[in-house]
């Protein structure tokens, strides 16, 4: 079987006959471990900065063993489109869970929450609970699960009217296949940890503020972003 780096020599030899046979998009990368806080790459083991998993909760025993409970009991799931044969209790679970998070709401604001939920606040509630807004103000708050929570898929957290009309109209819980049990498990298990252990919050933001200023002093390299923000943009100065 030929590597990827082979076949992607051959597509170029047949195609760009031109090309060079050293050009750096010839030669892929290939990772060899579990991908976390530490991956290895080509046989380095390198420190992985290309990761929104901020608090490390990918590789938390913890949720892990979580997660194997569920697959042992539910298997993969249905893998079905939520509205016909993919809705099962862990899936109700989750969204009761999230309910929890918010208060009815009356204005149409719209908070995308993806990068600041389990990241900003005390309890990591994100940007409404960092700039201390009332729920009550905010009309829908979504938020990708894969971030933070170290699990797969997204969320929306709404009044129940515009949640039934998401139900019966919106395209992704129409026919898209439901989240796999395991991973909506382990979601859970990622909020238990945010309502138990609420100072990585706290840690998270002083290791983001801390890297913040170190990156700072890089004399080939401007950071922007916030300093509380885990997400680092590093731009090469060119002079």
């Amino acid at each position: 079987m030929k590597s990827g780096s082979q076949v992607l020599r051959v597509v170029f030899t047949v195609i760009l006959p031109h090309t060079d046979p050293n050009h750096p998009l010839l030669h892929v990368r290939l990772v060899q471990s579990k991908v976390g806080k530490r991956v290895v790459v080509n046989g380095y083991d390198c420190l992985n900065l290309a990761s929104h998993n901020y608090l490390g909760l990918l590789e938390d025993e913890e949720i892990l063993e979580d997660a194997c409970k569920s697959l042992r009991k539910y298997g993969v799931g249905s893998y079905g489109p939520r509205g016909f044969y993919g809705t099962v209790d862990v899936h109700l679970d989750l969204e009761d869970r999230f309910m929890k998070l918010t208060a009815k709401y009356k204005l149409r604001l719209f908070l995308d929450e993806s990068i600041s939920f389990g990241v900003l606040g005390k309890t990591g509630r994100g940007i409404a609970e960092h700039f201390d807004v009332d729920l009550i103000e905010v009309d829908l708050i979504s938020a990708g699960i894969e971030w933070a929570m170290g699990s797969i898929g997204g969320f929306c957290v709404v009044s129940h009217f515009i949640v039934e009309h998401q139900r019966l109209s919106g395209v992704g819980y129409s026919f898209s296949a439901s989240l796999p049990l395991m991973m909506a498990q382990a979601a859970i298990s990622a909020l238990n940890r945010f309502e138990k252990d609420p100072q990585i919050f706290a840690e998270l933001q002083e290791t983001s503020r801390l890297l913040h200023q170190i990156f700072s002093n890089f004399s080939k390299l401007t950071i922007g972003g916030h300093p509380l923000s885990p997400a680092k943009h590093l731009y090469l100065n060119v002079t």
